[in-house]
């Protein structure tokens, strides 16, 4: 089986790793994806292309990607930050709908 793990970002890295039914992984290959071109649409098609090739030539099982934590780890403080423009709210606070 082999996993995709992703770290978005202006350059985003990409290791390939492959689990062959352990609970072991290795590293098969690594690398980063750049943005290139002058405006943002450039960059977007930049990404895309060099991200369907790498799906096009490793044919991941999986993909994993690099996001933030929604909840602190224990005997953490939470810093002072804006939330979408509000600084009272909290990113942590999420809704339970029923």
């Amino acid at each position: 089986m082999y996993i995709l793990g992703l770290d978005p970002s202006k350059h985003c890295g990409w290791v390939l790793w492959n689990v062959d039914g352990g609970l072991s992984a290795n590293a098969v290959q690594f690398g980063t994806i750049h943005a290139e071109g002058d405006t943002n649409s450039e960059r977007g098609r930049s990404v895309g292309r060099q991200f369907d090739l790498l799906l096009r030539s490793h044919r991941p099982d999986l993909i994993a990607k690099e996001a933030s934590l929604l909840i602190l780890p224990k005997g953490k403080k939470a810093k002072a930050i804006k939330f979408m423009g509000d600084p009272e709210a909290d990113p942590n606070d999420i809704p339970i709908k029923d």
